[in-house]
């Protein structure tokens, strides 16, 4: 986030749009929560968030332990 982050102020010199994909989508976000003044919107594909905390139900953990064979 500190390098995106001096990018932004260095290169861009204003408000960016940020678009990121899986870890990119998850860096956009907490840029533009450490300094929203810098970062006017955000594009999401794909963003490799936190999701409910809390055990899978049990067809999806059964379907992963499947994979995992």
């Amino acid at each position: 986030v500190l390098v995106l982050d001096r990018f932004i102020r260095e290169v861009t010199g204003g408000p960016v749009v940020l678009v990121g994909n899986s870890m990119g989508g998850m860096i956009s976000v907490l840029e533009a929560h450490r300094s929203p003044a810098k970062v006017s919107g955000l594009v999401l594909l794909d963003a490799a968030l936190a999701g409910p905390r809390g055990r899978p139900a049990p067809r999806v953990a059964a379907a992963f332990a499947l994979y995992a064979l």
